[in-house]
């Protein structure tokens, strides 16, 4: 799921989307999900089905990117 950080209007947010093409929703008004999950823009965090966070980038979300997959790969076939 994607966050809008910056507390944006829906269009601004649509138009991301668009020009991005990115195909996972997007979380209207998340500044205050980014901050419980203390996180920023660009940034992957990975949380467990207990709502625990198991990864959290502190690279942009391309350089941290292999490392998530591989984790979340990890813990599905853990299941």
């Amino acid at each position: 799921m994607g966050l809008d950080v910056w507390d944006g209007n829906s269009s601004a947010v649509d138009a991301f989307e668009t020009v991005t093409g990115v195909n996972f929703p997007l979380l209207l008004n998340a500044s205050s999900v980014a901050r419980n999950y203390e996180t920023t823009y660009d940034r992957l965090v990975v949380i467990d089905q207990n709502g625990g966070i198991v990864f959290s980038g502190t690279k942009p979300a391309s350089g941290d990117l292999e490392a998530a997959k591989t984790l979340i790969d990890s813990l599905l076939s853990d299941e």
